[in-house]
């Protein structure tokens, strides 16, 4: 098992479909297929219960080609909200998270 924390969630376990490297660096890892695995997490959590948290509010908007200002003006908030959703300062709001 593979904890992918370089998605930037905590709580990505993989199962298969990577290989573990020794490299002069330490480990590495390669996943056969990091598009077909970024869309399955982001497909589990347009469907999750509960609203998005912080990290998955980045995660959703990085895997969308979006800055901070594009979702903003996309979800017709400010800027700022978008950042404190981010950072966890803010909670996302269920009509933002719906629209997300």
């Amino acid at each position: 098992m593979y904890n992918y924390k370089q998605s930037g969630l905590g709580n990505i376990k993989l199962l298969n479909g990577f290989k573990l490297h020794d490299t002069p660096y330490g480990k590495s890892v390669t996943i056969a297929d990091i598009k077909g695995l970024h869309k399955q997490i982001g497909t589990a959590l347009i469907n999750k219960q509960g609203l998005l948290t912080n990290d998955e509010v980045r995660f959703l908007r990085t895997e969308l080609g979006l800055s901070q200002k594009a979702l903003a003006q996309t979800l017709s908030v400010a800027e700022i909200t978008v950042r404190g959703w981010e950072s966890g300062k803010a909670k996302i709001s269920g009509p933002a998270d719906r629209l997300l």
